[in-house]
């Protein structure tokens, strides 16, 4: 199968000698704690070459389906298929899967090329092999001025780097990445989000990513999971899931942070898409706060049924206390 990004890195794609059709396919995976249901009967699949993106609370399961799909624990029912190769019974060094975990977990004694090749090593592949693969790596990655250098010297971006070279290296044929930015600042989480997705495209290589962070969601994501209480309850592409978001949850993930009751069904919306007015409109309230985000202003609004709204503009011709009408752009219905 051929990836509709190969060809992107200088000298072909370097992954599609071994990326086979390999859809991962999760069939009702099942994992108990004691008492808590950790994936309750978690189904979905991904076409090779996803970027997926699995969001929810902390205990909503997606770091123990992560560990799943690598291994690392034993689930209680369900398969894990990638093409026509079952992996539920196959240990974690059996199947084509590289982890990135937060940490990284880089060796801080050896340098960037010998942590690149430390997988390698222990696959016992030839030293030709080795060293082209490194090599290989070090360019994708854009770490060739780094070779030498040591992981405690490198900044928390270029540690990040590294950590996927070595994932890479060892040609899996899916990533799974534990929230892999969640160490970083805001201002180089943001750089290395577009490097983490140029890498993606330009390999050909599914990931599947766990985050909190909805922003990170939105700019990574080809494919969106929400995870709440151990049960999968969005599943699709973010394009997909924005015209039918289903329920409250998943809307809130997809920015439709505004949410009015409507019988029994919610009406949502993005702070974005609510026009203010002076005489007429949807609904009636009061603006009860204000708040400077950079060149966007924030609105809050009570509505006369007690209900708080938010909304966004560049415009400045509104105060608190002021009367509105309420107008909205674009809306989705959904159950709680």
């Amino acid at each position: 199968m051929t990836n509709k990004h190969a060809g992107n890195y200088a000298g072909g794609n370097i992954f599609a000698s071994h990326l086979v059709d390999s859809m991962l396919r999760v069939d009702a995976l099942k994992k108990r704690y004691s008492s808590v249901t950790a994936l309750d009967s978690v189904s979905f699949a991904l076409p090779q070459a996803t970027y997926a993106v699995v969001v929810g609370a902390s205990g909503s399961g997606k770091s123990t389906l992560l560990r799943a799909l690598a291994g690392l624990i034993e689930i209680d029912g369900g398969e894990i298929w990638l093409g026509e190769r079952n992996l539920t019974p196959l240990s974690p060094h059996q199947r084509p899967v590289s982890t990135v975990f937060q940490s990284y977990a880089l060796f801080p004694h050896m340098s960037v090329a010998n942590n690149i090749a430390f997988g390698l090593e222990q696959q016992h592949r030839s030293a030709k092999e080795i060293r082209e693969r490194t090599d290989e790596m070090l360019t994708l990655l854009r770490l060739n001025d780094l070779a030498q250098a040591s992981p405690p010297r490198l900044s928390g971006g270029q540690q990040q780097r590294v950590a996927l070279a070595r994932a890479l290296a060892v040609k899996p044929e899916i990533v799974l990445l534990d929230e892999p930015l969640g160490a970083l600042d805001p201002a180089l989480r943001h750089a290395v989000r577009h490097d983490l997705k140029r890498i993606q495209q330009e390999s050909g290589v599914t990931f599947v990513h766990v985050t909190h962070d909805r922003e990170e969601a939105w700019v990574l994501a080809d494919h969106l999971l929400v995870m709440e209480q151990g049960s999968l309850i969005g599943n699709g592409t973010l394009a997909n899931l924005h015209a039918e978001p289903h329920n409250l949850l998943t809307a809130s993930y997809l920015g439709l942070d505004n949410a009015i009751p409507d019988g029994e069904e919610w009406i949502v919306f993005a702070p974005e898409h609510v026009v203010l007015k002076r005489d007429s409109g949807r609904w009636n309230g009061r603006i009860v706060g204000v708040h400077q985000l950079g060149a966007v202003t924030e609105r809050e609004i009570a509505l006369n049924d007690g209900t708080r709204i938010r909304q966004r503009s560049i415009d400045n011709d509104w105060d608190v206390d002021d009367r509105v009408w309420l107008d909205v752009l674009e809306i989705r219905r959904v159950t709680s």
